[in-house]
């Protein structure tokens, strides 16, 4: 996988053994580059190029742009819906499906007791699995002892339950420290991830990335 962007020279390869870090030092590029990747994730048209193979990909279907840190939040709308579908299919294979109609029944019968207690009759035509995992308000647990174990395991769930994607972070170094940065990155490349990380400064540089420099003047340095 690459990326590329017509005002910088280098067109990135996204490896499996090295985390591939851009420290854009010059405002300007820097601002542009992430609001053309964020306009294309919104379905926007954009400069950046995502390709596959030499063949391009879209970007709102592969990449997930991850800016904001503190609080970083594991339950996105797009996740949670996802885990909502995967369980829902769960429910009706073989195994389960006689546990879930007993379950849905259960539910229906339990709400025209009431309903009669009430003097009235009513009628439960959207009672299904998936109307009670939303009214159960389902949410990924959020206590972690660091961001970086945080965020391999939304890395992994979005792998899990929507699909492999380029996960591009900006500024995460400066919520992290140089020994959690560096577990970090051992832990994406052993899991497979693909990961690029944008920064605005330099920071210390570490074994698990290949780096690339654009100073405020826009000179490249590899």
């Amino acid at each position: 996988m690459k990326i590329a962007y017509p005002e910088i020279d280098h067109a990135f390869e996204l490896r499996f053994d090295k985390v591939q870090t851009i420290i854009i030092e010059n405002p300007k590029l820097l601002t542009d580059f992430i609001t053309d990747i964020s306009r294309q994730i919104d379905g926007l048209d954009g400069r950046s190029v995502l390709s596959e193979d030499n063949k391009e990909i879209p970007i709102n279907k592969w990449v997930e742009l991850l800016t904001q840190f503190t609080p970083f939040k594991l339950n996105t709308k797009s996740l949670i819906s996802s885990i909502i579908t995967k369980i829902e299919k769960t429910a009706v294979q073989a195994e389960w499906y006689a546990d879930t109609m007993e379950i849905l029944q259960k539910n229906e019968e339990f709400l025209q007791k009431l309903a009669y207690d009430t003097g009235v009759r009513l009628l439960y035509s959207k009672i299904n699995i998936d109307s009670l995992l939303k009214s159960a308000g389902p949410e990924l647990e959020e206590e972690y002892d660091s961001l970086g174990e945080m965020l391999i395991d939304y890395f992994q769930l979005v792998t899990d339950n929507i699909r492999a994607k380029l996960f591009i972070t900006l500024n995460l170094r400066s919520f992290i420290s140089d020994h959690e940065a560096e577990l970090f990155m051992d832990t994406v490349i052993r899991h497979g991830f693909r990961l690029l990380m944008i920064e605005s400064c330099e920071k210390t540089r570490l074994i698990n990335e290949d780096r690339f420099v654009i100073d405020v003047d826009l000179c490249e340095i590899s």
